[in-house]
């Protein structure tokens, strides 16, 4: 007997071509922290991690938020919620990689040499700001030893994460800082052959000179040896109830005139009578978009849909919901988030008989489906806002 060939419906084809296209937006990726180009650094909670791309989180005692701003100068914010707070935690991002000793003291000593720039916004408390150096003894291009780790606490869920496991046979000095304002102001920090360096790892507690440091002062450092230069901020015990906000002018090629570049104009940030509200991960874009989800499956079941083409029309706009978390959030930018989550939908909606192939739905009921995504997500997004709700994701 001749046997049918299998035919399959327009939906079921839709179905299985969003799993795929899902399945292939969850694969983590197997690439590391790139060692050269920009870099950010969060040591919070004991751990010291590195990302390709900003951090940002929120726990009972922090609240992190770094953002790049363009045109190199990156905000690093650590605003202390608990006013008890005590521990350690610092923000910061690379400002510079690539030069030795030597040529780092030509660059930046003498009188005509860069200054390391930032500034404290309008709004922050006094706010230390810092940099150390990263000695590459070894001189092999990687600093410390790191281990990939699967997905970065508060950073894109596309970035590579590293964390730090060890420093190898690598070293570290802590730096000169800029003492804390309390007024909006640029800082600076301007390196001489006298700057102190207070050694770790090799001559661990030992405060060596710029020069000593290029003379061999330390054995394994030398004018030869690579460095890295980290500027940032820090929170310690004490800080409670602070905002701690710095912007610097981050990594800069060598031969790019090093730091000291164009630092914005003041502006104003949230005041710290009451946590600001920093959502961890993607949680404006979950929480509004599973919760529109739920709405609009009730508004079509009122509206006659039946129960495959309610399906469809869910996986479709939880595959907005996953997109847009996973290639635009984790900006701080939350209006853009939620514009462009809602332009996801709306189009789905409207191109719904097209794109799943099902019976077809008037133009009435798809129109009503946009007008309701578009209030649903806008509604909810603001109210997980104003409530400063957040959520953990893996």
């Amino acid at each position: 007997m001749r046997r049918e060939p299998v035919r399959y419906s327009p939906s079921t084809i839709v179905l299985a071509l969003i799993l795929v296209l899902l399945a292939v937006m969850l694969i983590p990726s197997p690439v590391r922290a790139a060692s050269d180009g920009p870099m950010f650094y969060m040591n919070h909670a004991g751990s010291f991690w590195r990302s390709s791309q900003p951090f940002a989180l929120s726990d009972s005692d922090l609240a992190i938020t770094q953002q790049s701003l363009g045109g190199g100068v990156v905000s690093n914010r650590i605003n202390v919620t608990n006013p008890l707070f005590s521990g350690y935690a610092d923000l910061g991002d690379r400002y510079e990689k690539g030069a030795t000793l030597s040529e780092l003291l030509a660059r930046f000593g003498g009188p005509n040499g860069a200054v390391i720039t930032a500034t404290q916004p309008v709004g922050a408390s006094p706010t230390p700001f810092g940099v150390n150096f990263w000695f590459d003894v070894n001189a092999d291009g990687e600093l410390f030893n790191w281990e990939s780790a699967p997905s970065c606490p508060g950073s894109n869920a596309f970035a590579s994460c590293d964390r730090l496991t060890g420093t190898g046979p690598d070293a570290y000095a802590l730096g000169p800082s800029s003492p804390p304002q309390p007024a909006p102001s640029q800082r600076a920090i301007k390196l001489e052959a006298t700057t102190p360096f207070y050694m770790q790892g090799l001559c661990g507690g030992q405060a060596k000179t710029f020069q000593e440091l290029i003379d061999g002062s330390c054995a394994g450092i030398d004018g030869s040896t690579p460095v890295e230069i980290w500027a940032g901020t820090l929170a310690t015990s004490g800080d409670g109830g602070k905002l701690l906000a710095i912007m610097t002018d981050p990594y800069s090629p060598l031969g790019g005139g090093g730091g000291g570049g164009t630092v914005p104009t003041p502006t104003a940030l949230t005041t710290n009578t009451a946590a600001a509200p920093v959502l961890f991960h993607d949680g404006v874009v979950i929480i509004s978009g599973f919760g529109t989800i739920i709405i609009l499956a009730y508004v079509g079941h009122r509206l006659g849909m039946d129960r495959p083409t309610l399906a469809v029309l869910a996986l479709a706009e939880l595959s907005a919901v996953l997109i847009t978390s996973i290639t635009i959030a984790h900006t701080s930018d939350i209006p853009l988030e939620i514009l462009t989550l809602v332009g996801f939908f709306v189009l789905i909606n409207l191109l719904f008989p097209v794109i799943a192939g099902l019976r077809a739905v008037g133009l009435a009921a798809r129109l009503t489906l946009s007008l309701v995504a578009t209030v649903s997500l806008i509604v909810i997004a603001g109210v997980v806002v104003a409530l400063g709700i957040s959520i953990t994701l893996p």
